[in-house]
């Protein structure tokens, strides 16, 4: 069974500088995407949502958006932006 490395992941999302791969807004791909019609729904689900930023923008513009992250910190900022 494959087990993500939580150690890592929570060593990064404690940083004050934030997770590299973390830009604390929309990702400008996803806005693009939505702004052509790319997103196909009504459901959407988002894989490693990490704070969750894509998951909102994509609840924002109507989608019944599934947000799962491994890590539990990354799951806790999510929720704090709902």
């Amino acid at each position: 069974r494959w087990s993500p490395d939580a150690t890592l992941f929570d060593r990064l999302y404690a940083d004050p500088a934030g997770t590299p791969w973390d830009i604390g807004r929309w990702q400008p791909e996803l806005c693009s995407a939505l702004w052509r019609g790319d997103v196909l729904g009504p459901r959407v689900l988002d894989v490693g949502c990490g704070t969750g930023h894509n998951a909102v923008l994509l609840a924002m513009h109507g989608f019944e958006v599934t947000a799962f992250d491994f890590n539990a910190k990354a799951v806790e900022l999510a929720e704090q932006s709902l």
